[in-house]
């Protein structure tokens, strides 16, 4: 299993570069925060490692509906971005 810090690493890098070039999302400090570390969850869940929770399993099985209806606000606002790391990002 890889090092949580590079998951982190590239997660901080991703979402920077994603939501820089979002128009219509914003977000707080805090829900930043927690988008990232959802996203760590779904690399790793991904990858093998620490399983996330059902949000994380449906996003990770491409179960749109499932991920939808289990999302919380922020969430909602960013799952395309948990969909670029899922299928784009590799550690």
């Amino acid at each position: 299993m890889k090092d949580i810090q590079e998951y982190k690493d590239r997660v901080e890098q991703e979402f920077d570069q994603w939501y820089g070039t979002q128009m219509a999302v914003t977000l707080t400090e805090e829900q930043m925060d927690h988008a990232k570390s959802v996203g760590v969850s779904v690399l790793q869940t991904r990858d093998g490692g620490i399983p996330g929770g059902s949000f994380v399993q449906a996003i990770v099985k491409n179960d749109l509906s499932g991920s939808y209806n289990r999302a919380d606000s922020t969430n909602r606002k960013v799952i395309p971005f948990y969909i670029i790391l899922k299928d784009h990002v590799t550690i």
